[in-house]
């Protein structure tokens, strides 16, 4: 009877499929150290946000410095505007606890030249320039404190003009992650060289893209 278990898990045992399961990592906006909702047309911070979106991608999870787990054909566009796009939902491939996230801000320069795609990367979203131009890696248009509306139309894939930003944080491996937006100190951060509406590839669009990158926090 026992030989008979033995053969029959022999036989069958790669229909068993793999186990997967659900990561999620939920995107706030911050101000003056309290979470906001950009939606809130009655705040009293004065600001004024009409278009908040952004693309991640490649996004890698770590144990210390030990991959240990990736998520294939990785886009995911983030919209602070919409609660149905401000949370990221990963089919994990593994149980292993992972203290460190890592992703691109921006879609690569490969995904670029291939022209417009499906999915998050559909045109429809309005985050795609032309096929010479690719795609919007961030998109800003606002003002808060009261202060100028600006207007950032943030991308570029070719030398000089690469404007996708590498990012990478700590954080706690229980089910949900949560990643934070300072928005105050994005746009605080901003020398007053730079135009309020800006919508090319530029090395101006790489150095706003590097402020942006520095106000995801895995920390209030």
């Amino acid at each position: 009877m026992h030989l008979r278990k033995i053969v029959i898990v022999a036989l069958f045992g790669w229909m068993i499929p793999m186990v997967s399961f659900s990561q999620s990592v939920t995107f706030k906006v911050i101000y003056n150290h309290s979470e906001i909702q950009l939606t809130d047309t009655n705040n009293k911070n004065g600001i004024s946000v009409s278009n908040f979106k952004f693309y991640l991608s490649d996004f890698r999870f770590y144990q210390n410095d030990s991959l240990i787990d990736t998520e294939k054909l990785s886009y995911h566009l983030v919209d602070l505007l919409d609660t149905s796009r401000n949370k990221i939902i990963f089919k994990r491939n593994n149980h292993e606890v992972y203290n460190k996230i890592a992703f691109n801000l921006g879609i690569d320069s490969i995904t670029n030249v291939s022209g417009a795609m499906d999915g998050d990367l559909d045109p429809m979203y309005n985050m795609y320039w032309t096929w010479q131009s690719g795609y919007i890696n961030l998109k800003f248009e606002g003002s808060i404190d009261g202060g100028v509306y600006r207007e950032y139309h943030l991308g570029g894939y070719a030398y000089p003009n690469n404007a996708l930003q590498k990012v990478s944080l700590k954080m706690n491996s229980s089910g949900n992650t949560i990643i934070y937006i300072h928005i105050d100190n994005f746009i605080h951060s901003i020398p007053d060289s730079i135009p309020f509406k800006f919508m090319t590839p530029d090395p101006k669009a790489v150095y706003l893209s590097h402020l942006f990158a520095k106000c995801l926090s895995s920390e209030k």
